[in-house]
């Protein structure tokens, strides 16, 4: 990585890599990813999660007087190469997430993406069960908030009753306790960062999460202030 981005860095290099850019075949769906600059937001020590268009790279090249792809190429090799990005890649039209609340609150809708399966090397959904009550009930200045009830029970029992898993999502006698406690005032998430830890050195995008004071599974305590107890009373779930 230090070589790449010492190479890249070389005046000529980057004079040649920009204009070939500029210069490429045409490919709209490519270029919907990687020349939208004005959905392109630096993260740095903490994500914001909805920006304002000004921090996007174009608004910052057009305080800077420079091109967008420039300001791009320069700030992807900050932290050594690996400066991370925000791209909305949808639902981020108007510069907000006004059309994301509504569909949040619609009665049909599930939430989820906290499977941290697919593209893993581009997108990490696992931080999605902390963002939506860190930024949805907390912390969202921009629009209307939602209350932490309601977050929680879409992520609870709402969820288990529509897999048709009736024993849990619930503090109710009887149903199987599975809790997370949280400091709610804590709660946060990290810069996300690049490891290789999947087989054949493989990469995947992880973002830590803090303030859950203790993960219980079937009344065991598994995880306590994110470290594993060695615990493991779970089992697969499977249909019938």
């Amino acid at each position: 990585m230090a070589e790449r981005v010492r190479e890249l860095q070389n005046p000529q290099m980057k004079k040649r890599i920009l204009m070939e850019s500029m210069n490429a075949p045409d490919n709209r769906r490519l270029e919907s990813i990687t020349q939208h600059f004005h959905k392109y937001f630096p993260i740095y020590d903490r994500a914001n999660y909805e920006p304002l268009p000004e921090e996007s790279i174009s608004g910052i090249a057009a305080r800077q007087g420079l091109s967008a792809a420039e300001v791009a190429y320069v700030m992807m090799l900050q932290d050594g190469g690996r400066q991370k990005f925000y791209f909305p890649l949808y639902n981020y039209t108007e510069n907000n997430l006004d059309v994301v609340h509504a569909m949040l609150t619609h009665p049909a809708t599930l939430l989820g993406l906290g499977d941290a399966g697919a593209h893993c090397g581009y997108i990490c959904d696992a931080s999605y069960p902390t963002y939506l009550i860190m930024h949805w009930a907390r912390d969202r200045t921009r629009g209307p908030k939602l209350p932490i009830e309601f977050l929680v029970h879409a992520q609870t029992q709402r969820n288990a009753s529509a897999l048709g898993m009736f024993d849990r999502g619930a503090l109710v006698p009887g149903m199987k306790a599975d809790i997370n406690i949280i400091d709610y005032e804590k709660l946060d998430l990290s810069n996300p960062q690049m490891v290789n830890d999947l087989p054949a050195g493989g990469r995947r995008l992880v973002q830590q999460a803090s303030g859950y004071v203790s993960t219980l599974v079937n009344g065991q305590v598994v995880m306590e202030h994110g470290e594993h107890t060695g615990r493991l009373p779970g089992k697969l779930i499977r249909s019938e």
